[in-house]
């Protein structure tokens, strides 16, 4: 697993090359640049040139790309062509708010999908069961942005209960935790559902009735407790996807996270700041995604005799092919 997990975080280099060309190529298929948004009716060409140069945007897009890629892979992430901020310091005072949210919408998430997958299950076919899938397809199709301005109308300018945006306040949060883990909870639901229904259905627990257990005791002592295994899981990779950030939903209730920023500088093609925030962005990603699999191993040891078991058979691959060379 070690030597897997190795592989895994170096694959993170051309994901992050991938990043930034894309990032690159298409803020100039735009045809425009940073400079164009500061022209102004009487500045000459000679001073627009100037500020090109400054920018070093009048070099060709190739070189300025790996002139950009060296210095990331020195440390130097450069910085913000609209304030000046060194990239990497400013991602450090913003990501502890798309932390904090993403955990918020991850614990909005669990407290109410889980139990309502459970339920959901155990009255499978029921009236409450339907509602529940009713209220999974509401939530997959809902879009947040469009969730995220409805509770802002409701709870902050008609009940005047939580502030619009910002947070300035402990209770800011709700809403947009609430906007994200919408979407998540449907998933999260049908996915408890699922495997409740499939461990209640099994061949193990029909026994475990006809010998006299409680319908309460197969539910909670064997039925959750196989059950919980992909649900963890799966909540486990949906924290991963809310922890980094959700850029439409911090820009609709102006949360000062990572996701605002990089709408921001996208919007005034600030190349340097969105580039070194996606980047820094698909790191913590890569890195969550590879310690995530390895709480899954713990989970669920089935997945670390597969790793055994490829490993294993990989060296017989190898061994053959050496027998026959010989």
């Amino acid at each position: 697993m070690l030597k897997y997990s190795i592989k895994r975080l170096l694959l993170l280099i051309p994901v992050l090359l991938g990043v930034t060309f894309i990032i690159y190529a298409a803020m100039n298929l735009s045809g425009t640049d940073y400079v164009d948004s500061l022209i102004t009716e009487d500045m000459t060409e000679e001073q627009v040139a100037a500020l090109r140069a400054h920018y070093g945007l009048d070099k060709p897009l190739i070189e300025r790309y790996f002139t950009y890629v060296g210095k990331m892979f020195q440390g130097d992430l450069g910085k913000s062509y609209n304030n000046g901020l060194d990239v990497w310091e400013y991602f450090k005072s913003r990501i502890g708010a798309t932390l904090y949210l993403g955990l918020m919408a991850g614990v909005v998430t669990t407290v109410l999908a889980i139990p309502l997958g459970i339920i959901a299950a155990v009255k499978n076919g029921s009236l409450i069961d339907n509602i529940c899938n009713v209220l999974g397809v509401i939530g997959l199709a809902t879009p947040n942005f469009w969730l995220g301005l409805l509770l802002i109308v409701l709870f902050a300018v008609k009940l005047k209960w939580l502030p619009v945006s910002g947070n300035e306040h402990w209770y800011s949060v709700i809403l947009p935790a609430f906007t994200i883990g919408t979407g998540h909870m449907a998933i999260q639901m049908r996915t408890t559902r699922t495997a409740m229904l499939d461990n209640l259905r099994a061949d193990y627990l029909r026994t475990a009735r006809a010998k006299g257990v409680s319908e309460n005791k197969v539910v909670t002592k064997h039925a959750l407790r196989n059950a919980l295994i992909p649900t963890v899981q799966i909540a486990l990779a949906l924290l991963s996807t809310a922890v980094g950030g959700a850029a439409l939903t911090e820009s609709v209730f102006n949360w000062p996270g990572v996701g605002k920023v990089i709408v921001d500088a996208v919007s005034k093609r600030d190349i340097p700041l969105a580039c070194g925030f996606l980047v820094l962005k698909c790191s913590i990603l890569g890195v969550f995604h590879v310690f995530t699999e390895l709480l899954n191993v713990v989970i669920d040891p089935r997945l670390k005799t597969m790793y055994v078991r490829d490993r294993k058979k990989k060296k017989d691959e190898n061994k053959a092919k050496e027998v026959k060379a010989a």
